[in-house]
């Protein structure tokens, strides 16, 4: 959302949920963000290795598949893209989490 916010990009915070069938079972799924004026919603998360989040994935791809512009935006790219250009020093207020205690869970 801040980075939006300081590159001028209209974001919402999550203003939609979808109703979706997964395996026979009924889902309830609200991408992180949608970009207007690209019609575009982003997922951002935190890959990890026990799988906490596979059903968000699952969730992501589904959307893909019924033809909404939906985009999987994995955490270590994202802070990766900021340090690489400069931002991730120039965002105030930058939500940057402390994955030290958790490290082994996030995939390398």
């Amino acid at each position: 959302m801040r980075y939006c916010q300081h590159t001028g990009v209209r974001v919402e915070y999550a203003p939609k949920a979808f109703h979706i069938v997964i395996d026979g079972k009924d889902r309830r799924y609200t991408p992180d963000f949608y970009l207007p004026d690209a019609d575009q919603y982003i997922e951002v998360k935190a890959l990890r290795k026990d799988g906490l989040y596979d059903r968000n994935l699952v969730c992501v791809k589904k959307l893909q598949e019924m033809g909404y512009n939906v985009t999987l935006v994995p955490m270590k790219e994202f802070y990766q893209m900021l340090r690489s250009t400069g931002l991730y020093d120039t965002i105030p207020n930058l939500e940057n989490r402390d994955y030290r205690g958790t490290l082994e869970l996030i995939y390398s």
